[in-house]
């Protein structure tokens, strides 16, 4: 865990290195692309990511805890990666401003993937996400052709922390038991 929320609870954590990697390579980066990163978390996907595309491509990373995004620029700083744009916002809008995006990865899980995403990605682009579903978690690429995304499920057997912030939600009814 790199994070508590208010309640204790996890709010955060570094992925299983196997996992990142399974991931940047379903995304097919390359040099100059432009990427979305929805979980800053620790950074270091940022800066994995950012080497990817090298100087003339661009990673934009987004976490709706400040204290992380901070955390991750110092880091990030600190090592001489210039490539990067760290901010604080709610991931399940995307951030338009440097769109369209080659790739958009999504280091928390969601019931379904924002429109925005779908949206904010360039014709031909690729998401990767961990979409959780009632009994199951998995891990999709979409690649988005018009105005639709064509998905395939990924060999990925794990499951992420929920997006958080005010346009999160949690289809899952909540039970109280007797």
């Amino acid at each position: 865990m790199t994070r508590l929320d208010a309640r204790k609870m996890p709010s955060s954590s570094s992925s299983q290195p196997s996992i990142m990697a399974a991931q940047l390579e379903a995304l097919t980066l390359a040099p100059g692309q432009r990427v979305l990163e929805v979980g800053a978390g620790t950074g270091y996907n940022v800066s994995l990511m950012a080497h990817m595309v090298e100087q003339i491509g661009m990673v934009v990373s987004m976490d709706i805890a400040e204290d992380l995004v901070q955390r991750a620029t110092d880091r990030l700083t600190q090592t001489g990666i210039t490539n990067v744009h760290v901010l604080t916002a709610d991931g399940y809008k995307g951030y338009a401003e440097y769109a369209p995006y080659d790739r958009l990865l999504a280091t928390c899980g969601v019931s379904a993937i924002p429109p925005f995403w779908l949206q904010q990605l360039r014709e031909g682009g690729i998401l990767i996400a961990n979409v959780l579903l009632p009994l199951a978690s998995i891990f999709v690429r979409v690649e988005k052709v018009g105005a639709v995304g064509i998905g395939s499920l990924l060999p990925i057997q794990a499951s992420y922390m929920r997006l958080t912030g005010p346009n999160s939600i949690d289809p899952f009814p909540r039970f109280h038991w007797k």
